[in-house]
C-alpha cells in the first residue's frame, strides 16, 4: 500500500513522530508533561491503514508516568478517524477532547500524508 509506505517515511523522522504525538496528547490531556512516543506501528486493516502510537506522559501533580494509546485510521482516499484506544490517566478523556484530537489528524496530519502519497 502506498499510504503505508508514505506513513512509514513520515515516521522515519523521530522529531516528526514526537511533534505529532505531543500535539495529539495536548488535546486529550492538556495539563500533561509529554515524555514521547514510546512505540508506534502502521498496519493494514482491510483497505485501511491503521497507525497506532503509545504516548507516554507525566501528570503535573503526582509526576507519575501514564500512557495513552492513539489509533488513527486512514486510507489513500482520506482521513477516517482518530481515537483513544487506551488511557491510564487519572482524569478521564472526554468525547469532546477526542473529537478535537480527531480534527487535528484530519486537518493537519492527513494533508502531510497526502503530500507524501504523490
Amino acid at each position: 500500500l502506498a499510504a503505508k509506505a508514505a506513513l512509514q517515511n513520515m515516521f522515519a523522522n523521530q522529531p516528526a513522530v514526537n511533534a505529532i504525538g505531543e500535539k495529539a496528547l495536548k488535546f486529550v490531556h492538556p495539563m500533561s508533561n509529554y515524555q514521547g512516543v514510546s512505540d508506534w506501528s502502521a498496519r493494514d486493516r482491510g483497505k485501511n491503514l491503521v497507525l497506532s502510537m503509545r504516548l507516554s506522559w507525566k501528570g503535573k501533580i503526582l509526576n507519575k508516568v501514564y500512557y495513552t494509546d492513539v489509533e488513527w485510521i486512514t486510507n489513500s482516499a482520506g482521513h477516517i478517524k482518530a481515537n483513544i484506544v487506551h488511557d491510564d490517566g487519572k482524569i478521564p478523556v472526554t468525547d469532546g477532547k477526542v473529537a478535537k484530537m480527531d480534527g487535528y489528524f484530519h486537518d493537519q496530519v492527513w494533508p502531510i500524508l497526502r503530500k507524501n502519497l504523490k
